[in-house]
């Protein structure tokens, strides 16, 4: 609770612990040539050695080939692809196993969030705390998703006793030893988040929300209260 999270005037010069970066990625084709290099050129400006895992969960697009291809032209790209749509938890999941590094963070493949924020993300971290997670404070949702999203986190306080306001925002960053104390995972779906957090939070971890940019989608559709997502949470 006396955590004072970083501004954007408090950006770490170098994160010294190497970084896995898991692109959640479904029928993103059009948005990840922009996305990856991108966070390629953040993460290299911010620390001396990363990775970043593709994870395309089933994608009936280009997905796994446009991944693919930016796993040619850049050597710090991996990509690992399910034959079918598991869900998003399950592509977390996939790509938790698939990292090697002790700081382990995800940014979802639609191009809503800046992955210059990881900055900010990384200097959560470095003041200690476990977990940093981004909160949206302009949401470039409609009212709808705005709505059912705040009754979730309003009863996820409730009932578990968590800290944060934006559970579900697509932009995090962990360390290793609080996603290991979280697992094994139930969840498949989008609940994954809040599995985490409610773990992380009994356990006595700290969990930080940091302010992120967030942009309109431009390409698919959000599936956070789809009824398989609902019927999972």
């Amino acid at each position: 609770q006396d955590f004072q999270a970083p501004s954007r005037e408090m950006k770490p010069d170098r994160f010294r612990t190497p970084v896995s970066i898991i692109v959640l990625a479904f029928n993103d084709a059009p948005t990840l040539p922009v996305l990856v290099p991108r966070l390629r050129n953040t993460l290299m400006g911010l620390t001396e050695t990363f990775e970043i895992i593709v994870v395309d969960d089933g994608s009936s697009d280009e997905t796994a080939r446009t991944a693919g291809d930016l796993a040619e032209r850049f050597a710090e790209v991996r990509l690992v692809a399910h034959e079918r749509n598991k869900g998003v938890g399950a592509a977390f999941r996939t790509g938790f196993q698939a990292s090697r590094h002790a700081v382990v963070g995800y940014i979802d493949g639609d191009n809503q969030y800046d992955a210059e924020d990881f900055t900010l993300l990384a200097g959560a971290i470095v003041e200690k705390a476990d977990m940093a997670s981004g909160r949206r404070v302009r949401r470039a949702d409609p009212p709808s998703r705005r709505i059912v999203s705040h009754a979730f986190n309003w009863l996820l306080r409730k009932i578990y006793g968590t800290p944060l306001f934006d559970t579900n925002s697509g932009i995090k960053l962990y360390k290793r030893g609080l996603l290991e104390t979280a697992w094994p995972l139930m969840s498949s779906r989008a609940f994954f988040d809040a599995e985490i957090l409610i773990k992380a939070t009994h356990a006595g971890l700290q969990a930080v929300e940091v302010p992120v940019t967030h942009q309109p989608r431009r390409h698919g559709r959000a599936l956070g209260v789809s009824p398989a997502n609902l019927r999972d949470a």
